[in-house]
């Protein structure tokens, strides 16, 4: 029997030996630092994606999910600026022109209908104390 087929049991329990790391696409740096830069990144990406709607919807709808692959992707809150995306597609949505914003008049805040998905959520408003 060669000697491969004989190790070959201890491969799977051990894994791939020998392998050297893959290393990292980024340069050595810290995980706030990376996060700040995003954040940064992703904000001028959402001011040009709203300022090129009117003239070039594709280009902004481009640049509206690559903020949102970076936010994903460094762990970013968006916070006020998530109502620009759907809840359910996660498609950029900005009123009149692929959403509806309604103010409800039962519950205290607003309904969100997305023109590309049709699905309707809510984002409700806290109480002022």
């Amino acid at each position: 029997m060669p000697l491969s087929k004989a190790l070959e049991p201890q491969r799977r329990i051990l894994g791939k030996v020998g392998r050297k790391r893959k290393q990292s696409r980024f340069p050595p740096r810290n995980r706030q630092e990376r996060k700040k830069i995003a954040k940064n990144q992703i904000a001028k990406l959402l001011e040009l994606a709203l300022s090129e709607l009117p003239s070039n919807g594709r280009q902004a709808e481009r640049h509206a999910s690559i903020a949102w692959a970076l936010a994903t992707r460094f762990n970013v809150r968006l916070r006020e600026k998530r109502l620009l995306f759907c809840h359910y597609c996660k498609q950029f949505i900005v009123p009149p022109t692929t959403a509806r914003y309604r103010l409800s008049r039962r519950r205290v805040g607003i309904n969100i209908t997305c023109f590309r998905c049709g699905r309707t959520y809510r984002k409700l408003f806290s109480k002022a104390k």
